[in-house]
């Protein structure tokens, strides 16, 4: 499917062109991604360039919702404190 957020998370292109996570869906899927790192590789492809490019590079390598792949991010400086219990 070409649905959004089928890998747990949508991300965006800025006006700088960067690719960023913008919405965690599940948690569990994702548990290491927080809203505002920036995707710049997948599974050592950092030939994307803007979000369609991107999202093909997903759609080529999503062969089922148990199959991981490697995503190499620049951690957003905004990461949300979560307070344990």
């Amino acid at each position: 499917p070409d649905d959004y957020g089928k890998y747990g998370f949508d991300f965006e292109e800025l006006y700088d062109g960067k690719i960023q996570i913008s919405n965690i869906l599940d948690e569990n899927y994702c548990h290491n991604m927080n809203i505002g790192d920036e995707i710049i590789g997948i599974n050592n492809d950092r030939t994307f360039k803007t979000r369609e490019e991107c999202q093909q590079v997903f759609d080529s390598l999503w062969k089922n919702g148990h199959e991981n792949i490697p995503i190499t991010v620049i951690k957003s400086v905004h990461i949300p404190i979560v307070q344990g219990k």
